[in-house]
């Protein structure tokens, strides 16, 4: 078992703070402060051990992990709103999202990049 680090106890006081934020704005139908609260509350980590310079390879540091941060915290919200149906439909808003920017932009980047 591991030692429990400062990182490990801001987190932990974090995590007590922003829940009921997060718990009481997703009961009052405005889901963005939630969302914030969420984000933050999973960002901090990697900010923390971001700050100590350590890199997961070289030239990659270990606060690249936040990019996951925001889909994590709408995925926890859409759980909390309609369950796992919540969570398809928003899996299913991103995917049409993504493939329309693909569409929009692709043929233009592959162009460009043939040069």
């Amino acid at each position: 078992m591991r030692a429990v680090t400062a990182v490990d106890r801001v987190r932990a006081s974090l995590l007590r703070i922003a829940a009921p934020l997060a718990v009481a704005a997703g009961r009052a139908r405005r889901p963005l402060p939630a969302f914030v609260a969420l984000l933050l509350t999973l960002s901090l980590p990697f900010w923390l051990v971001g700050a100590t310079g350590r890199e997961l390879l070289p030239r990659l540091p270990v606060s690249a992990l936040m990019a996951v941060c925001p889909l994590i915290a709408a995925a926890i919200l859409a759980y909390r709103a309609g369950g796992a149906r919540g969570v398809r439909a928003l899996l299913r808003r991103y995917a049409l999202a993504a493939a329309v920017v693909a569409a929009r932009w692709g043929p233009g980047a592959l162009a460009h990049s043939s040069r």
